[in-house]
């Protein structure tokens, strides 16, 4: 994990600012996969993290994963915790990483809350 969840310096521009998401480092065509099973709600062309999935599970929990240059799912369709989302793209500025976000009624959580809790 290359940033957390939280206050975090971002050396380019010297600022401080508050990430909602975990930026997690991969190689580019790392496979994607869902951390919880759910529905796709939304693919989308974010502007600032690319090709991003959307997916949908109970208790209105939406995980996003940005960063994407492809996608194995379609709007609509249900898939299952591990299930193959998509591929990591090369990245822009950046190295290649994965922007993984959860919000629960449009409000922003820390990953890391859920992931605990489902992890062997």
């Amino acid at each position: 994990m290359t940033q957390g969840y939280g206050w975090v310096f971002q050396p380019v521009g010297g600022y401080w600012y508050y990430n909602t998401a975990w930026e997690i480092a991969a190689a580019a065509g790392t496979p994607v996969r869902s951390a919880f099973g759910g529905v796709v709600k939304d693919i989308e062309q974010d502007p600032t993290q690319g090709l991003t999935i959307l997916v949908q599970s109970g208790g209105g929990l939406v995980a996003a994963y940005g960063g994407l240059q492809s996608t194995q799912v379609q709007i609509g369709q249900q898939v299952a915790a591990g299930a193959l989302l998509g591929q990591l793209a090369t990245g822009n500025a950046q190295q290649p990483h994965l922007h993984f976000a959860l919000s629960q009624g449009n409000q922003p959580v820390d990953p890391g809350t859920y992931l605990q809790a489902i992890a062997p």
